[in-house]
């Protein structure tokens, strides 16, 4: 479909998509965020629908359905891109994802019940 193939060319044309830019979405003062992440989760989502929904268009005319092999697996793809974005969010805001009350704040051990 033809809103599809924008998302179609920024696969096919960028193999790591640098998600630095959408750190700081949303703020004033450079305050690094997770603003933009479910905007780039429901993104590539949408790759996903993309990528099985491509059509061969001729003149205006939808002229079949693309059909893909095993070993042009696309929706695994989507999926590793959107696991690296979520990475990259994740190696530059390690804070932002595991609160501080999940990080040992002491040295007491716990003691175990018999």
């Amino acid at each position: 479909m033809k809103e599809y193939a924008a998302i179609n060319k920024i696969l096919r044309y960028h193999p790591n998509i640098d998600m630095e830019p959408f750190f700081e979405m949303g703020t004033e003062d450079n305050e690094r965020n997770l603003k933009a992440l479910p905007y780039l989760v429901d993104w590539f989502e949408r790759a996903k629908e993309a990528v099985l929904d491509i059509s061969f268009i001729k003149n205006g005319v939808v002229q079949g359905r693309e059909t893909f092999s095993n070993e042009d697996a696309r929706i695994p793809l989507v999926d590793t891109r959107k696991l690296s974005a979520i990475y990259q969010f994740a190696l530059a805001m390690p804070l932002l994802f595991v609160p501080a009350a999940h990080t040992k704040a002491s040295n007491k051990k716990r003691k175990r019940i018999k």
